[in-house]
């Protein structure tokens, strides 16, 4: 048995209820995979935010983009996956109404989410720029109240971009408005660790001609490590954002049907495991967030003796700052 419906639903393509036994499967699969991923992102994110805020030797402004990134991917647990899970049930049962407001906010919520964690993801990298070149200065014009003061303006331009799209009436505008900011923040990004990375390797040759102390050595090692996390959060990144890119390519060359509309959806998936899979990146490679989270951890559960653990997210805070 095969339905084929559709509903005008705002400046969006008219919303397609088709039932093919093939389409359905991979809708019903689509709703699972982001069932569960929506509460791995929402739980993780969580933990990451409280244990940053309630360790206070991590209120860095580093630390603090990082968590500003987990509120990012933590919105995306939050809202963005069950709204995409909602209209797609609502869409499986022909429920046109339901189907458009929820794939109005979905796609909102996730425009939202998407700018603010690559502009955020640009702020991380000029951040480890400057505490480079900054040097005794960094502390002074990098504070956490001047980053949080920046990610705010990210969430402001955001939600205003998004909801501009109501004026325009076309959701075309909606595929061009990413462009732009994509362009300006990787590029960003792509300056600021070059320059990083020019410093990382003038040091590795002072390393060679032993000018160096081991202080300063071991120093500049931790500031590497922090560096290259980083990165990897930015090609993550970057590899979940690579399939919903190319679905607005392929959308504005040949137009909307029914297949883009798959390929939108399966491609938003990826995207949100990218929240998922940050907070995982968190606790491997930084290790005074691991060391925080068991501190947290034991608080929670009443355990005391905590000196021992809070005198070594001293140590590694004090090491990390020594280039902030």
């Amino acid at each position: 048995m095969e339905a084929n419906h559709t509903a005008d639903c705002f400046f969006l393509n008219n919303v397609q209820l088709q039932h093919k036994e093939g389409i359905l499967v991979s809708e019903i699969v689509c709703c699972a995979i982001n069932f569960v991923f929506a509460l791995t992102a929402t739980l993780l994110n969580s933990l990451v935010i409280f244990v940053i805020w309630k360790t206070s030797l991590l209120h860095s402004p580093c630390n603090v983009l990082i968590a500003c990134l987990a509120g990012s991917d933590l919105v995306v647990g939050l809202f963005a996956q069950p709204l995409l899970v909602t209209y797609k049930i609502a869409e499986i049962s022909d429920d046109a109404k339901t189907t458009c407001n929820g794939r109005i906010f979905h796609w909102i919520v996730g425009f939202v989410c998407g700018g603010v964690s690559v502009l955020t993801i640009a702020t991380i990298a000029v951040d480890k720029a400057l505490a480079l070149h900054l040097h005794l200065r960094y502390k002074q014009v990098v504070t956490v109240t001047r980053v949080l003061a920046t990610v705010s303006a990210f969430w402001f331009f955001c939600v205003l971009a998004s909801f501009s799209i109501f004026i325009t009436s076309s959701d075309r505008y909606w595929t061009l408005i990413p462009i732009p900011v994509l362009s300006v923040s990787l590029s960003t990004t792509l300056v600021a660790y070059l320059k990083v990375f020019k410093v990382l390797r003038r040091h590795r040759n002072q390393i060679r001609t032993q000018t160096l102390s081991a202080f300063h050595d071991m120093n500049m090692k931790k500031y590497k490590k922090s560096v290259l996390t980083t990165v990897y959060v930015l090609f993550i990144y970057l590899a979940c954002y690579t399939p919903l890119l190319t679905s607005m390519v392929i959308r504005l060359s040949l137009g909307y049907n029914l297949s883009i509309k798959m390929a939108y959806e399966w491609s938003a998936t990826i995207v949100y495991l990218n929240s998922s899979l940050n907070p995982v990146i968190y606790w491997v490679r930084m290790q005074e967030i691991r060391v925080a989270t068991f501190n947290v951890m034991r608080k929670i559960r009443g355990l005391e003796n905590e000196s021992r653990i809070g005198s070594q997210i001293f140590r590694i805070s004090n090491l990390n700052k020594e280039y902030e």
